[in-house]
């Protein structure tokens, strides 16, 4: 069976051709016949409830799709860990963009390749932001980007979370992620 994996952790990545529906277009043409997700989320969180949903689902000789390998996490030990259970299970993993396919040896050591310069990346991300953020202090200038809410609608969150909603069910009818959810609440309780 093939069972695909999709993931968006910032708006700005849907912006640009890694929406869900992007991915999960991209799957269903790959032959996924069912599709986990979790959005909202970073590669980096160990906690994902689409992605431990899908590892549950998992059958020994079954196939994995992502659109990319980076949608199943940053960092190698979590993706290299995943790939020898995997392989232990004769369950092969697709990362189409990438042009990845495990059930080879070949493809199996590119996994590994890509999930390396993964991390990589991220922690060139990570280290260009904090030298932005130091420089953007050191000139006087605020480093944190401008709220996108205003406290009228914090308030309506908190209601809507007062009335027994969950973060979860607020944050998909908002189309926001539950940690700006948390942050509204937050601020309306200060």
């Amino acid at each position: 069976m093939k069972i695909g994996y999709i993931r968006v952790s910032t708006a700005k990545q849907a912006e640009h051709g890694s929406s869900l529906a992007d991915q999960h277009k991209l799957l269903e043409r790959e032959g996924a016949e069912t599709i986990y997700e979790d959005a909202g989320l970073s590669g980096k969180n160990v906690s994902r409830p689409g992605l431990e949903a899908m590892q549950k689902a998992l059958h020994d000789g079954d196939t994995v799709v992502v659109s990319a390998l980076d949608r199943l996490g940053r960092s190698t030990a979590d993706i290299a860990q995943m790939l020898r259970d995997w392989q232990q299970r004769d369950i092969t993993l697709i990362a189409v963009r990438d042009g990845i396919n495990t059930s080879t040896p070949t493809g199996t050591m590119m996994a590994q390749i890509m999930a390396v310069v993964a991390e990589m990346e991220r922690t060139f991300i990570l280290e260009r932001t904090a030298a932005g953020r130091e420089a953007a202090k050191a000139s006087g200038k605020i480093a944190n980007r401008p709220r996108k809410w205003t406290i009228k609608k914090a308030q309506q969150v908190a209601h809507l979370k007062a009335d027994g909603w969950s973060i979860s069910e607020i944050a998909r009818t908002l189309n926001v992620s539950r940690d700006t959810i948390r942050r509204m609440i937050a601020e309306v309780e200060a």
